[in-house]
């Protein structure tokens, strides 16, 4: 099961690469957070989600992290996949209220 999980993320990530052709030279945690959106939402979800895709092109990960919320997930998996964004950018998810 593992490397079915595994093999599936990797396809994902492959047809994400495609929308974003400077991926592998964004931070680390851009990737990341690509990578885990990529997998909940499959690879070419860049088509659907303009706004989004044009801030990861530009590479301006504070956009990214303001518009990367999913519905149908935890809050707490958004706040994580913001808080990578921001990281990328070397800025701090500001404080819950």
């Amino acid at each position: 099961m593992r490397e079915l999980l595994e093999r599936d993320i990797e396809r994902q990530v492959k047809i994400l690469r495609c929308h974003f052709q400077r991926y592998r030279e964004y931070p680390e945690p851009a990737q990341e957070a690509l990578d885990d959106m990529a997998f909940q939402l499959g690879g070419n979800f860049p088509r659907t989600w303009p706004q989004f895709s044009q801030s990861v092109r530009n590479e301006d990960w504070s956009r990214a992290a303001a518009c990367c919320h999913r519905k149908d997930i935890s809050e707490q998996r958004n706040r994580d996949t913001a808080a990578l964004f921001l990281a990328a950018s070397e800025r701090e998810l500001p404080p819950a209220a």
